[in-house]
């Protein structure tokens, strides 16, 4: 029986890694080749539609499938986006207040309180509207709770939380962000604000507190 359960790890590990290595080379080539190519080549609108179909492709669809055909699991109950919403949403609400006053402080210290609502359509689909599903799923959802299984929730944060990093990476590439020290700040940010994410996942036992909140959080960076 333990000899089982042992193995029975191992192989949850061994596809778990698979699927990090392989969800990051893919990420990687379409950041840096494929969605520069598209945004060069073709009209603003094929370019914010094709990422969102794309990013829904390589983030979300992989997910429910090794769920659903190598866990043997409900994707949904899995993700935790059946029970507990409204208490997800509760968490949703306070993790948005948290991320608000620090936001808007820190830019009124910085003496810069106007506000830009003047959004594009690239960052309001594919940085506000849809970001929460598409990284909340593989982040939180599944990377989380993959890792979660083999180790305390504190590892789980962790690593996850330092891959939601590294993800970010080949975006900031290609808009020549991976510059110090801006790169230290940024990396400390979103690192900061991965662990935030884990943490109310833990604690409300839903996605839904992680996609609003994320949303949430990208629209105020947005408009400061």
């Amino acid at each position: 029986m333990v000899k089982f359960i042992i193995n029975n790890k191992r192989k949850n590990l061994g596809g778990v890694l698979t699927y990090i290595v392989l969800f990051f080379i893919v990420w990687t080539i379409y950041e840096v080749e494929i969605a520069t190519f598209i945004k060069d080549n073709y009209s603003t609108n094929i370019y914010i539609i094709s990422r969102l179909l794309i990013k829904v492709l390589v983030w979300i669809f992989p997910v429910f499938l090794y769920l659903k055909f190598y866990d043997k699991v409900n994707p949904l109950s899995y993700l935790k986006l059946k029970d507990n919403t409204k208490r997800g949403l509760v968490g949703a609400i306070m993790l948005s207040l948290l991320f608000a006053i620090y936001n808007f402080s820190r830019v009124y210290f910085m003496g810069n309180s106007k506000l830009d609502l003047n959004l594009n359509m690239n960052t309001l689909i594919n940085g506000i509207v849809f970001v929460g599903f598409t990284e909340e799923i593989v982040f939180r959802g599944f990377l989380l709770k993959k890792i979660w299984n083999n180790s305390s929730f504190r590892k789980a944060m962790l690593i996850s939380s330092l891959l939601f990093l590294f993800i970010h990476y080949p975006a900031w590439f290609i808009k020549g962000k991976l510059i110090f020290p801006n790169l230290i700040f940024s990396s400390i940010y979103v690192f900061g604000f991965a662990i935030l994410e884990a943490y109310i996942f833990k604690k409300t036992n839903s996605l839904w507190a992680c996609i609003v909140s994320h949303s949430v959080h990208n629209f105020i960076l947005s408009i400061l």
